[in-house]
């Protein structure tokens, strides 16, 4: 599944996640960020110096700390669904996971 976002995502595309950072960036080839420790400050603007060099940007909904990251950015940006990856790991705080389909998001600037 990882490997479809060569053909999915631009190849400038950064992508948020939680512990699937490595796996975008070996087999999909697209540079990861993992969002979910940072202040929502820091966070926005991050996602603002992307949009300002005219990185397309995403966000991969691969664990439970991505909820909070999802609702910060929802109050300034437009997320917009565009795939859903099959079957990869969904991550929990203290280390669990399963394996689950999940929804990757394009992130843009909002009003």
């Amino acid at each position: 599944e990882f490997a479809a976002l060569q053909g999915l995502l631009e190849p400038d595309a950064a992508v948020g996640v939680t512990l699937n950072g490595g796996a975008v960036d070996l087999y999909g080839r697209r540079a990861a960020f993992r969002p979910a420790a940072w202040p929502d400050a820091d966070l926005r603007r991050f996602l603002q110096a992307l949009w300002a060099e005219g990185r397309p940007t995403y966000l991969l909904d691969d664990g439970s700390e991505m909820a909070p990251v999802l609702t910060a950015v929802r109050s300034y940006a437009r997320l917009t669904p565009v795939s859903t990856l099959v079957r990869i790991p969904y991550f929990y705080p203290g280390g669990g996971s399963e394996v689950r389909d999940v929804l990757l998001y394009r992130v843009e600037e909002g009003e």
